[in-house]
């Protein structure tokens, strides 16, 4: 088996300057890897990756040990492109963490939004999804009060054995 080892830098401008290294180890199997000047390895440790040769996964990597992926969206509306984080998966438990600047999880899925209420929306087409007050909603008020609702006139059922 032959090593094929190169490696290629591509350069975007985005309020800074953005460096994807391309590190090829065999023909076929590319995997990337995004940062900032001065964060660029040659074997990369944390890198985003696919498998040029076929239909396989993206993957979404931090080999660091017990450090997190994060997730930004959005603009702060600093001078600079400065988004707000929205998710983080934790490296030491795989807890998931989602809302504004949250990141510290409790549980396998963690929803907060700080003093605002919170809910986890379930919808269909039956229930239209266009708007807050459609579909099947569990969470807290701001108040801290859990709710379940029922946002349409449908009946709320339960039951007690499998569908």
């Amino acid at each position: 088996m032959k090593l094929l080892l190169t490696t290629k830098s591509i350069f975007m401008k985005r309020s800074g300057l953005l460096t994807i290294n391309m590190l090829f180890l065999f023909p076929g199997l590319m995997l990337g890897q995004g940062g900032t000047p001065g964060n660029n390895r040659l074997f990369p440790t944390q890198f985003i990756g696919w498998n040029a040769g076929g239909a396989g996964p993206l993957d979404i990597r931090n080999n660091f040990t017990n450090q997190p992926i994060n997730f930004f969206a959005g603009n702060s509306g600093g001078p600079l492109f400065t988004p707000t984080q929205r998710m983080t998966i934790l490296g030491t438990t795989g807890f998931v963490g989602i809302g504004n600047g949250f990141t510290a999880p409790q549980s396998l899925l963690h929803l907060n939004d700080g003093a605002s209420a919170i809910y986890a929306q379930f919808t269909n087409t039956a229930t239209g999804s266009s708007a807050p007050g459609m579909g099947f909603r569990v969470g807290i008020s701001a108040a801290g009060n859990a709710e379940i609702r029922q946002q349409l006139i449908n009946p709320m059922q339960f039951f007690t054995r499998p569908i």
